[in-house]
């Protein structure tokens, strides 16, 4: 537990100090340094709960923010749930980025769903279809969330009941 404290209280200074950092930094390089912090080589909770904590706590341009939801979609990062509500706090805080959200999304599902391993061997991602679902769902895009079930049905209905398909009839767009 000390230990746990101890690291908390080094990311909170480091937050601060990567608060000034960012507003003299030009955009290109705020990318680069919220990239390079995320280095997916060596994944770790505290850093990228750190960095969305960074993201929802203090104005960074849009610009920033998408491009770095965008280096995200593709990591497993989107998969947890913790990480999912700092994701979906962020978007509800910048409603303007829905449309670019949604969009960055399908095209990113459309570009990795299938994943080519070798030359004559692929497989299907059917899980990134899911938890884009669940991203969409938990922001209230209900009608992007129809869309991607449409497209995707055989996939959802792997992963959502008929129950879960009436809560999400029932969702109000937001």
């Amino acid at each position: 537990m000390k230990d746990y404290i101890a690291q908390m209280l080094e990311l909170q200074e480091e937050k601060n100090r990567l608060f000034f950092k960012f507003q003299e930094s030009p955009i290109n390089e705020q990318v680069e340094y919220l990239n390079t912090k995320l280095d997916l080589s060596q994944y770790d909770k505290l850093k990228t709960n750190f960095l969305l904590d960074v993201m929802n706590s203090y104005y960074i341009d849009n610009e920033v923010l998408m491009q770095v939801w965008k280096s995200w979609l593709g990591t497993s990062i989107t998969h947890e749930c913790c990480t999912r509500i700092g994701l979906i706090s962020f978007f509800i805080k910048n409603p303007e980025l829905k449309s670019e959200m949604i969009a960055e999304t399908f095209d990113f599902i459309e570009k990795n769903l299938i994943v080519q391993y070798s030359e004559n061997e692929r497989y299907t991602d059917e899980i990134i279809v899911y938890h884009a679902a669940l991203l969409l769902w938990d922001l209230g895009y209900k009608n992007a969330l129809q869309s991607l079930i449409k497209k995707y049905q055989t996939i959802c209905d792997d992963y959502f009941d008929e129950e879960e398909y009436r809560e999400i009839d029932n969702l109000v767009e937001k």
